[in-house]
């Protein structure tokens, strides 16, 4: 009898012990970049977009609600380390697809042409733009310096410095300058679970922003394409765009690899349009709502990009059961 009761106390303290120590599993969340290394990105993106249009708009055959899918894959180079664990990345968009008002559409090559170099921290941060803008995009941004973007997101890092278990929250606030205005953020991050999937030791992570207002005003020579820059008038005259947005996601992160395995998540986003009146453009306002759903897939092999995407199905975290989270 005393054996059982020893045997039935071992069993309880084995029970009681074993999640704790599961729970206090932390570990260093940071990026771990091989120079020479090309990770292949695809990112599939389904939504529906709805519009209040103006007369004017409604009456060019403007439809007020579609879905909108797109594919995009991109190629991130790292080109070279640094000891703290920095690194320059080429970003090279490779190829992509949207279906939009019944029309399949490819993206313009010349996106091809010009690739992005940024350095970017072992946390996620940006810590400098490295290709300058191209000159007809220096001219459409007349009077701003996009490493004062990169200046403002220098400080927000992806990760937390400390080690982190199960259960461990964190957020960054992000003061974002803009060519047309600046745009504050809070991103809030949790550590949800670990999970293993093919022989890969993975960090579960929560992101979400919640909703955040935005008021940008945007010069109509930006905003509108066939509108010259030049002219006192038109420089003054203005796009007044307000509106919200909201992101969730769900993110797999193999942190001995230091790589992101995939995310999956939303983004909604509604947007008010309001041009002065005489200006370029429709007359009356513009109003829009948009939500979208997103599955990035990160890989050394190049992907092929997929057809029919509106066949794709995308399951984000809250529409999983309990079950499948877990797993």
């Amino acid at each position: 009898m005393k054996k059982f009761v020893c045997l039935l106390i071992m069993v309880f303290l084995i029970v009681a012990v074993i999640p704790l120590g599961i729970a206090q599993e932390k570990v260093n969340l940071e990026y771990k970049f091989q120079e020479g290394q090309t990770i292949y990105t695809l990112a599939i993106i389904q939504g529906q977009i709805n519009l209040q249009l103006p007369q004017s708009v409604q009456e060019q055959g403007v439809p007020p609600a579609f879905p909108v899918n797109m594919a995009l894959i991109i190629s991130m180079k790292t080109l070279k380390t640094y000891s703290d664990g920095a690194a320059d990345i080429e970003f090279r968009f490779v190829d992509g697809r949207m279906e939009m008002m019944g029309q399949v559409m490819p993206f313009p090559q010349q996106m091809t042409s010009q690739p992005i170099k940024l350095r970017m921290g072992k946390k996620g941060n940006l810590i400098k733009l490295l290709t300058p803008l191209p000159t007809g995009q220096q001219n459409l941004f007349a009077g701003f310096d996009p490493n004062t973007m990169i200046q403002s997101m220098s400080s927000f890092t992806v990760f937390p410095e400390e080690a982190v278990g199960a259960g461990d929250k964190w957020e960054k606030k992000i003061e974002l300058n803009l060519p047309f205005g600046k745009m504050n953020m809070l991103y809030k991050m949790n550590l949800v679970s670990f999970v293993e999937a093919e022989n890969k030791k993975l960090a579960r992570i929560g992101t979400n922003i919640p909703p955040t207002p935005f008021t940008f005003a945007m010069p109509i020579s930006m905003a509108m394409p066939g509108a010259q820059p030049g002219g006192e008038a038109q420089q003054a005259s203005t796009l007044q765009i307000s509106g919200q947005m909201e992101l969730k996601g769900d993110m797999l992160f193999d942190y001995e690899k230091g790589q992101v395995s995939s995310q999956v998540g939303t983004l909604k986003m509604t947007m008010n349009m309001n041009a002065p009146q005489g200006a370029q453009g429709p007359a009356g306002g513009l109003s829009m709502d948009m939500n979208m759903k997103f599955k990035t897939t990160f890989s050394e092999k190049k992907p092929t990009l997929p057809q029919n995407l509106s066949q794709i199905q995308i399951v984000v975290p809250e529409e999983q059961k309990p079950e499948e989270q877990n797993q």
